[in-house]
Formats: C-alpha cells, sequence, structure tokens
C-alpha cells in the first residue's frame, strides 16, 4: 500500500509532526499550503468560523499525482474544534474512494471526532484511523 502524507500547518506544529511520521513509516510527504496566507487575526477568528461550518479555501496544486497512492493520512491543526478549512480542501481534491488516516493537532488534543468523521465518510473515503494529538506532545 503506497501512503502520502498530505499536511497543512500555520504555525508550524503539524508539519514538525509530518516530517517525523513520514520518517518513522517511511511515507512520501507533501505540504498544502493555501494560495493566500492569512494573516494571524483572519486565520483564527475568521478561519475559525469557517472551519465550524467546514468551509474550504483555495490551495496551490498538488506537487505529487494523487492516483499512485491507495491511503492517505491527512494531518492539520485544530481550529474551533473542527479542522482547519485548508483540512476541507485536501478532502475535496482526494480521488475517491480511497484509504484516509487522519491525524488532528490540538492545544486540548480533542476534536469533534463524529462529526469530522462523518464529513471524510459522506465524501466517500474509507476512514482507515483517527488520531487526536495534543499540539504539546510533539517533538522535534
Amino acid at each position: 500500500m503506497k501512503t502520502l502524507i498530505l499536511f497543512y500547518s500555520y504555525t508550524g506544529n503539524s508539519k514538525r509532526f509530518a516530517e517525523n511520521l513520514s520518517k518513522k513509516i517511511g511515507a512520501d510527504i507533501e505540504e498544502v499550503k493555501t494560495v493566500k496566507r492569512p494573516g494571524t487575526i483572519a486565520a483564527y477568528v475568521l478561519g475559525s468560523f469557517a472551519a465550524m461550518r467546514q468551509k474550504s479555501v483555495i490551495i496551490e496544486p498538488f506537487q505529487k499525482d494523487l492516483s499512485q497512492y491507495d491511503h492517505f493520512i491527512i494531518i492539520a491543526p485544530i481550529w474551533a474544534g473542527n479542522p482547519a478549512p485548508a483540512f476541507n480542501s485536501i478532502i475535496d481534491n482526494l480521488p475517491a474512494k480511497k484509504s484516509v488516516e487522519l491525524y488532528l493537532i490540538s492545544s486540548s488534543g480533542n476534536s469533534n471526532k463524529d462529526k469530522i468523521s462523518s464529513y471524510v465518510e459522506n465524501k466517500g473515503f474509507k476512514l482507515f484511523d483517527y488520531h487526536d494529538i495534543k499540539q504539546n506532545t510533539i517533538s522535534d
């Protein structure tokens, strides 16, 4: 099973976690970037409202050929209990019916698992596994 880690990171926590996981399991990795990087206030205030409504943002095109992968690991921060809007954009752009594993990073280590799992499954993906990660447990 060929695995690609796709991650969005605003502050660097998700990036650090993704890089460590990639080394540990030997998976390919790609950072997902928004076309327009919001400032801190816009990211956390407007971004949190967008996250609660499961809105997407425009992301830069993927560099990897997603059709070459069987399994995707998505790593993203949690804003206001929900994944940052870039997470929704990743889900919107994945090839249908693939296996997806989630690592969601927050200060509390908690997310709305039922809502997020349903969102991913309703988009037509097989949710392989789900992990809530507390950001202060991420090491270099």
